[in-house]
């Protein structure tokens, strides 16, 4: 594990990234996006999205909010580790976990 990757552990937080537009691009692009961890923007590459709201909860007419992401961090176009999480596009927090079959 590198130097930066050390600044991580297995649970980190996310105090801002993308919106839904730019994640949804971003899979279809097969390109990184930005989520701030531990006050530092790194590189994310998702590989995996689903919603993580209720059927009730959901308006119809607007997009969920509420989403399950599974992200691989890059650090200096090296790929470290993968992470998956809980991601509110609304406020664009989140936190993401290392998968305990992944450690």
């Amino acid at each position: 594990m590198s130097r930066s990757a050390a600044l991580f552990s297995d649970s980190v937080g996310i105090s801002a990234g993308p919106n839904l537009h730019d994640i949804l691009k971003s899979l279809e692009d097969v390109r990184k996006v930005q989520f701030t961890v531990n006050g530092r923007e790194c590189n994310f590459r998702i590989v995996g999205l689903e919603i993580a709201q209720s059927p009730d909860d959901l308006t119809e007419g607007e997009p969920p909010q509420e989403w399950v992401i599974k992200a691989a961090l890059f650090i200096d176009d090296r790929f470290e580790r993968t992470y998956q999480g809980f991601y509110n596009v609304h406020t664009r927090k989140g936190t993401f976990e290392r998968p305990q079959s992944l450690c």
